[in-house]
């Protein structure tokens, strides 16, 4: 009979499998999960299931197969009729961005439903994550990384470092990380790449995976920046080295997640927090202390270099890759004075802006401060 197509016939036509991912934010808002690593499946009950397709979510967390043959030759279930699933995992191989689960060393991955013995020629395979699931931080945390590279990608004029980040519900220490979120370096056989733990107990706070992570961009590009030998504060003076190192990642939160606090738990500027924006000279020094061994006016002074929100003595707006051509050709700085220093012999330009910005954050050498401090008398 021409013209009809049997029941078989349209039970073994070629099919798409579609769907967007969607989870709930730290702020209780959806989002999408966009730029995940998916594969839709076959499940056999027996044998293994199947690898149908492979891809990733685009921006707004929709991905699309190809067209698939509804055929399944290792079929347990007494038909060749496809049982077709998808999931999604949090890495990225194109971008090198990964959240691992501490204990079992492998991504997070977040399932469709199964739709059994498929007989349409599209199905639409949706992954919707509850707030409730114990799982969904590492969604939080995986879209810190992507908007971190993102960021840097467009702005910095560097290429964005692959990122390991760590982090389990309920685990708040790792590889002598002590009750603590850190930027841990390789530590062969077992650890080859560097890694970034996030402490369950600070996973609210998408500054501290910034945070952590802008550790992993400096050393991927140039080393380390410096270390802290003992305990350290955003507003205590600690080492010159230790604040410029901690001072930087201080500041790539703040233009990366878009406000000027650091905030410890959900920003923006939601206690606890520090403004570092609105800091200055006029501040209690014994509350929060003065000078370039201070990570929070390290950070203050770097984030008012680019910030659009002049003041009285800031009144620059200056593209990161101003600073980032500073800090990451060799010799790589080890304090904040060298970093001023270096500025001035690379000849960039605009001394006077900045030596009234450090002022402001009481850094630098105040050398040409009176241009506009005093109106260049």
């Amino acid at each position: 009979m021409m013209g009809f197509k049997s029941n078989d016939q349209v039970e073994s036509s070629p099919f798409t499998v579609f769907g967007r991912l969607t989870y709930i934010e730290r702020d209780d808002t959806m989002a999408y999960g966009r730029n995940y690593y998916c594969k839709v499946m076959d499940h056999d009950v027996v044998s293994d299931d199947d690898t149908l397709w492979e891809g990733e979510t685009d921006r707004y967390g929709y991905y699309e197969s190809e067209l698939l043959i509804n055929d399944d030759p290792d079929g347990d279930d007494g038909n060749t009729r496809l049982d077709i699933y998808t999931y999604c995992r949090t890495r990225n191989t194109n971008l090198g961005q990964v959240v691992l689960h501490q204990q079992l060393r492998i991504p997070y991955a977040f399932y469709s439903e199964t739709y059994p013995d498929v007989a349409s020629t599209s199905i639409e395979a949706d992954i919707s994550v509850p707030s409730y699931d114990t799982r969904i931080p590492a969604m939080w945390t995986f879209e810190d990384l992507l908007r971190t590279y993102e960021y840097w990608n467009l702005f910095s004029g560097y290429n964005p470092a692959p990122v390991t980040a760590i982090w389990q519900a309920g685990v708040n220490s790792y590889r002598g990380c002590d009750n603590n979120s850190c930027f841990l370096l390789p530590d062969p056989p077992t650890y080859l790449n560097p890694e970034v733990f996030i402490k369950d107990q600070q996973i609210n706070s998408s500054d501290t995976v910034v945070h952590e992570v802008s550790h992993a961009y400096v050393y991927n590009l140039a080393g380390s920046l410096g270390s802290c030998q003992t305990p350290h504060g955003i507003k205590s003076e600690s080492s010159l080295n230790c604040a410029w190192s901690e001072g930087w990642a201080d500041f790539l939160p703040l233009v990366v997640n878009g406000d000027g606090c650091y905030d410890f738990g959900l920003g923006p500027c939601g206690a606890p927090y520090v403004d570092l924006e609105n800091a200055g000279y006029l501040d209690d020094p014994s509350f929060f202390n003065f000078g370039e061994a201070v990570e929070g006016r390290v950070a203050g002074a770097l984030y008012d270099l680019v910030d659009d929100h002049d003041e009285t003595l800031d009144v620059t707006g200056l593209p990161i890759c101003l600073i980032t051509d500073v800090i990451l050709p060799a010799p790589l700085e080890q304090s904040f004075p060298e970093f001023w220093e270096n500025w001035i012999d690379s000849g960039t330009g605009f001394e006077s802006e900045l030596d009234s910005v450090f002022f402001l954050n009481t850094v630098g050498s105040c050398v040409y401060l009176p241009v506009i401090l005093w109106g260049g008398e």
